[in-house]
């Protein structure tokens, strides 16, 4: 696939690419405003390119090129890239992990019926589960300190201190 122009439309402001297929035809693409600054600037007239294609209410729409010829990631419009790495030939395109089959997009690596046959599974929390467990059991804490000594302490640093060796004492239970 060859790069030939970028354009700005002056009826209702869209990003659009024009770009001759390797079967020589010319075909004009919307792109997103982050994929035709970049197309504009850094990609010449006849240069072959590579294209992430989305289809966005019935419309292709570009959401990342790249020259063919180099392996440097180059700007695009969103910040995740194939997870699987697996596309086909037109790239945007993603399959399952196990049989092929074509998925909606990149935040998936199987199927529907792939992944009820064998699942994916986690081996450990997310660090936000963890984050969300440590931030419960201070606030407990701190609430238990607070209950008991209220109005009994009024030095900030021992209070902070019966928090902490609470906290400690509290945090192997969850």
């Amino acid at each position: 696939m060859k790069y030939l122009f970028a354009y700005i439309s002056p009826k209702d402001g869209s990003y659009l690419l024009k770009l001759q297929n390797d079967d020589g035809k010319e075909k004009w693409y919307k792109a997103t405003e982050a994929v035709h600054g970049y197309a504009s600037k850094s990609i010449k007239k006849n240069e072959s390119v590579m294209i992430e294609v989305s289809n966005e209410k019935g419309k292709e729409v570009i959401t990342r090129i790249t020259k063919a010829n180099t392996t440097a990631e180059q700007p695009q419009n969103r910040s995740e890239s194939p997870s699987n790495g697996t596309s086909t030939a037109k790239a945007g395109e993603y399959t399952c992990s196990e049989c092929g089959k074509k998925l909606k997009d990149n935040k998936y690596t199987k199927c529907y019926t792939c992944n009820q046959k064998n699942p994916v599974t986690t081996t450990e929390p997310s660090s936000r589960q963890s984050s969300i467990e440590n931030q419960a059991v201070l606030k407990a804490s701190a609430d238990a300190v607070a209950t008991a000594f209220v109005g009994q302490v009024k030095d900030e640093e021992t209070l902070g201190d019966m928090i902490a060796r609470l906290y400690k004492k509290l945090r192997p239970l969850v």
